[in-house]
């Protein structure tokens, strides 16, 4: 398992999958924005400092 988020990373939360996506706000060597596989058109959250909560793929 990872324990930092890198652009493009697949992810996995119970029964949902995601990706990390760039925003605007990230600085450098520390992103973690998430667009989740959902029906809704802009699904995202943000888990930045979060990642240990994750399953990384």
């Amino acid at each position: 398992m990872e324990n930092t988020f890198t652009y493009g990373m697949k992810v996995t939360l119970g029964n949902e999958n995601g990706i990390v996506v760039k925003d605007d706000l990230d600085e450098p060597n520390f992103c973690g924005v998430i667009c989740w596989d959902t029906p809704k058109e802009n699904d995202t959250e943000d888990w930045r400092g979060d990642y240990l909560e994750h399953l990384c793929r």
